[in-house]
């Protein structure tokens, strides 16, 4: 491949020449300075227009109508030299089925197989209800078993997967953003039309449906049984999805993610609302001007605003006289001692008790 890629690169070294144009993305793949341009690739022998389209980096499974000299040709067309080559991208969106026969049909029924690179963009795109097989460890030979047993569309950042000989359909995802690769893939195969949000399981590609709350009300938490009646359920992994309090964010990203290039900013509701649009009011009868209005009286303006008079000036503050000093406090006089105490007369002694004389009682005793 390498030796392919010097050869296109110069003609010097080989003695036959083709022209080369590549047209919209394709461009992509090429140098800088190969792109939106002719390219002359230089070759021995008679190589087919693939092996060609490839050795300048450009993907099979990218391509979907080559032009030899104006005439539509398969991969295995045989260059000769001075042809002239334009190969454009994949018409997903629009039949080319009478010119084309590089590819036997575009895939009408989307299915994908992603490599391991792009879960966040497996997730979004099993959110918009679309068939995507993934796993983290997918080895390149089994991507390329999936794609062509079940009629798979690759989505890959490996360009190199996209050239082996077994693909026939795949996409080279350009952005490193999960948001701005899911666009690319609607837009890429045309896939906003067939946008069913919340019909496959994010976890395991299964598809959703309804489910009576009776049959799995022994499997709900007690808050979810009390608060939600309407209840859905993976036909393969068996999970239970019910529309709780993270639903309306992931509805809003499902529209943002599914509004094509230049529609309103105001989408239709992509779950149970219709899609045609409203019927333009009637037209009412022509408004009456309103009457001119009529002017009132001149404002008379008001007089003159009197000035106010001067202010008279203060007079000066006197100032208080000086205070008159107390006169000086006048000393009581001395205590005058009192008398000294005469002490009283020596108490007298109380005469000794006389004896009563004894009773007709005492005498009975005795």
């Amino acid at each position: 491949m390498e030796d392919s890629r010097q050869r296109a690169d110069n003609t010097t070294e080989a003695g036959n020449t083709a022209e080369f144009r590549f047209y919209a993305e394709l461009n992509d793949f090429l140098p800088p300075n190969q792109r939106f341009a002719a390219i002359t690739y230089a070759f021995n022998g008679s190589p087919s227009v693939k092996d060609a389209v490839e050795a300048l980096g450009v993907p099979h499974p990218e391509v979907d109508l080559i032009l030899a000299n104006g005439v539509s040709v398969g991969f295995g067309y045989h260059l000769v030299p001075g042809d002239r080559i334009a190969v454009y991208p994949v018409f997903e969106g629009l039949d080319i089925t009478p010119i084309v026969r590089l590819r036997e049909r575009p895939l009408r029924e989307p299915r994908f197989v992603a490599d391991g690179h792009l879960g966040k963009l497996t997730r979004r795109l099993r959110m918009l209800g679309f068939d995507v097989l993934y796993h983290r460890d997918f080895e390149d030979i089994e991507i390329v078993r999936a794609s062509v047993h079940e009629h798979r569309a690759i989505l890959t950042r490996d360009r190199g997967l996209l050239k082996h000989s077994a693909v026939t359909h795949g996409y080279w995802v350009r952005s490193t953003n999960a948001a701005e690769q899911t666009r690319e893939v609607l837009q890429r195969f045309d896939l906003w039309a067939q946008v069913r949000p919340f019909s496959r399981c994010t976890a395991c590609n299964g598809e959703i449906v309804a489910v009576a709350k009776a049959e799995i009300e022994d499997e709900l938490a007690p808050l979810t049984r009390r608060y939600y009646d309407e209840f859905f359920r993976c036909t393969s992994c068996r999970r239970i999805y019910w529309e709780g309090s993270h639903y309306r964010r992931m509805r809003a990203l499902a529209e943002e993610l599914s509004r094509p290039p230049g529609a309103d900013l105001e989408a239709p509701a992509l779950l149970g609302a219709s899609s045609y649009p409203e019927p333009s009011p009637l037209p009412g009868p022509p408004a009456v001007p309103d009457p001119p209005a009529v002017p009132g009286p001149p404002v008379v303006p008001a007089p003159p605003a009197v000035p106010r008079p001067a202010a008279v000036p203060r007079s000066p503050v006197v100032p208080a006289p000086p205070a008159v000093p107390a006169p000086p406090a006048v000393p009581e006089p001395p205590v005058v001692p009192g008398p000294p105490v005469v002490p009283g007369p020596p108490a007298v002694p109380r005469p000794p008790a006389v004896p009563r004389p004894p009773t007709a009682a005492d005498h009975s005793s005795n």
